[in-house]
C-alpha cells in the first residue's frame, strides 16, 4: 500500500517548494554519459513527414532510448522528433510524447479513468484510460511533454501518480522552449523535474509501417527525473514510451520498447493492448549504467514482473 507516498507528494505538490539550485538540467541532447542505447526502434513511423529542425518539426518517431542514473537522478534519452509547429493562424500544433515509470510494486496494469488531471482537455492522462500494458508492467507514474498551447516554440511538461486504485496526485511541471536547455517555470514542481527538446533529427526513421534498421540518433527528447519525485526507487525502473495524439486519446506506431514490424497506428488508447502484442513495449534502466541495446524478437514470450 503506497498511502503515505501519495500523501507525502501531494503534499510537496501543494508546497511548490522551490527546485533545488543543483538539479541537473536536460538538454535534448546524448553524452557519452548515457553510453550504448537500451532499446532501438525497429518499426517505421506513421508520422515521418520530413526533416526537423532545432525549434520545431512536422514529424514523429522514436528512434532509440537511453537511460541511466546517477546523482539521485533518472536520466532519460528518447531520440527522434516531436512534431511542434503553427498553423497559419500562429496557433501551436503538436504531438506529445507519454511516458510511463514503473519504479515500485502496485500501479495499473490497466489505465484508469479517475487519476489526476494535470490541465484539462491539454495534459489528461484519463484520456488514455483503458490502455493495457505487456502482463507485469504496472506503472506508477506518467510525464508527458509537449506544446504548451500558447506560443510555439514554448513547451509543457506534466506528470501524474498512477496508484493501483487511481486518484493520485498530478501536475503540470512548468514550461520551458524547444531547442532550449531550460528549467520548467511556471508550473508546480518541488523536486525540481527537467525536461528538454531538441527537434533537429533530419534523419533516423523512415516512414511507413515495415522494418526499419538505421543509424543511431543522438538528440530528441529528454527527462533528468530526481528519484525523490518517483518513490526513490532503489533498484531498476521500467520505462515504456510512446507517441500520441494531441489529446493522448489515440496511439501512433512508435512506442518503445518497438511494436513488430508492419504495426501501423494503434488507434483508440482505450482498445489498446500491448500485452496481445508480439514484444516487450518496454525497457529497464537500471543503477549502475548503461545495459547493451536489444532488438526485440517478435516471437518471444511475454515477461512476467520479477
Amino acid at each position: 500500500m503506497r498511502t503515505p507516498h501519495v500523501l507525502s507528494l501531494a503534499a510537496a505538490l501543494l508546497l511548490a517548494v522551490a527546485p533545488d539550485a543543483r538539479a541537473q538540467l536536460a538538454t535534448g541532447n546524448w553524452t557519452p554519459a548515457y553510453g550504448a542505447p537500451l532499446v532501438v526502434q525497429t518499426t517505421q513511423s506513421t508520422m515521418k513527414y520530413g526533416a526537423g529542425q532545432l525549434y520545431g518539426s512536422s514529424s514523429a518517431e522514436l528512434d532509440g532510448a537511453y537511460g541511466y542514473v546517477d546523482g539521485g537522478a533518472l536520466h532519460l534519452l528518447l531520440t527522434g522528433n516531436l512534431v511542434l509547429g503553427w498553423t497559419i493562424e500562429g496557433v501551436e500544433v503538436w504531438q506529445p510524447v507519454d511516458l510511463f515509470l514503473d519504479t515500485c510494486p502496485g500501479g495499473q496494469n490497466v489505465l484508469l479513468a479517475n487519476n489526476a488531471v494535470a490541465q484539462p482537455n491539454l495534459y489528461d492522462v484519463n484520456r488514455l484510460a483503458g490502455l493495457r500494458f505487456d502482463p507485469g508492467f504496472e506503472p506508477d507514474w506518467w510525464f508527458t511533454l509537449g506544446g504548451s498551447g500558447a506560443y510555439f516554440p514554448n513547451l509543457a511538461a506534466a506528470m501524474a501518480e498512477l496508484p493501483t486504485a487511481g486518484a493520485g496526485a498530478g501536475a503540470v511541471l512548468g514550461t520551458t522552449t524547444s531547442g532550449q536547455s531550460l528549467a520548467l517555470s511556471g508550473g508546480t514542481n518541488p523536486f525540481g523535474i527537467s525536461a528538454a527538446l531538441d527537434d533537429s533529427n533530419t534523419v533516423g526513421v523512415t516512414h511507413g509501417c515495415g522494418a526499419w534498421s538505421g543509424p543511431e540518433i543522438s538528440s530528441g527528447v529528454e527527462w533528468v527525473i530526481p528519484l525523490a519525485a518517483i518513490g526513490n526507487p532503489t533498484g531498476c525502473i521500467r520505462v515504456c514510451a510512446m507517441l500520441t495524439t494531441g489529446d493522448h486519446s489515440q496511439l501512433h506506431n512508435q512506442v518503445l520498447g518497438p511494436l513488430p514490424p508492419g504495426t501501423c497506428d494503434l488507434g483508440a488508447a482505450a482498445a489498446a493492448d500491448f500485452g496481445a502484442i508480439a514484444g516487450e513495449q518496454w525497457f529497464t534502466v537500471c543503477p549502475g549504467g548503461p545495459t547493451p541495446a536489444r532488438r526485440s524478437t517478435w516471437g518471444a514470450l511475454k515477461s512476467a514482473y520479477r
